[in-house]
C-alpha cells in the first residue's frame, strides 16, 4: 500500500520539476528578447530619433524667432546697437534651453521605453508562473 503513495509523491515531483523546468526556460528565453544587444540599439536608434525630431523643432523655431527679430529691430530702426546684440543674446540662450529640453525629453521618451520594457517582462514572467508556455510568452 505504501508504494503507491510513493509513486503518486514522485509523480507530483517530477511533474513540479517539469513545470519549474518549464518556467525556467520560458524566463530565460524571454530575458533573452529583452536583454539583447538589438533591442538596446533599437531603443539607441528611438533615442536617437526622437532627439533628432524634438532638434528640429528647435532648430525651426529658432529660424522663425530670429527672422522675427531680426524684422522687428529693423522696423524699429534698433540693428546694429547694444539692444539688437541683448535680444540676440538671448534668443540664442531661449534656443539652448530649448536644445536642452529636446534632449530631455528624448531621454524621458528612451526611459519610458525601457520602463514599458520592464514591465512587460514582468508581467510575462508572472504569466510564465501560472503555467504560460514559452510560444505564448514569446508572442505576447
Amino acid at each position: 500500500m505504501g508504494g503507491g503513495s510513493n509513486d503518486a509523491q514522485r509523480d507530483a515531483e517530477r511533474a513540479e520539476a517539469e513545470r519549474q523546468a518549464a518556467i525556467r526556460a520560458t524566463q530565460r528565453q524571454v530575458d533573452a528578447v529583452f536583454s539583447s544587444p538589438q533591442r538596446e540599439r533599437d531603443i539607441a536608434d528611438f533615442l536617437n530619433a526622437t532627439r533628432q525630431y524634438y532638434r528640429t523643432d528647435a532648430d525651426r523655431q529658432q529660424g522663425d524667432a530670429a527672422r522675427n527679430t531680426r524684422f522687428a529691430l529693423a522696423r524699429s530702426g534698433l540693428t546694429g546697437g547694444q539692444f539688437d546684440v541683448d535680444t540676440n543674446a538671448r534668443l540664442s540662450e531661449t534656443y539652448q534651453r530649448g536644445l536642452l529640453e529636446a534632449d530631455r525629453r528624448a531621454q524621458g521618451a528612451a526611459a519610458n521605453l525601457r520602463a514599458a520594457d520592464a514591465d512587460a517582462k514582468q508581467r510575462i514572467f508572472s504569466l510564465a508562473q501560472s503555467g504560460l508556455d514559452t510560444t505564448t510568452a514569446m508572442n505576447q
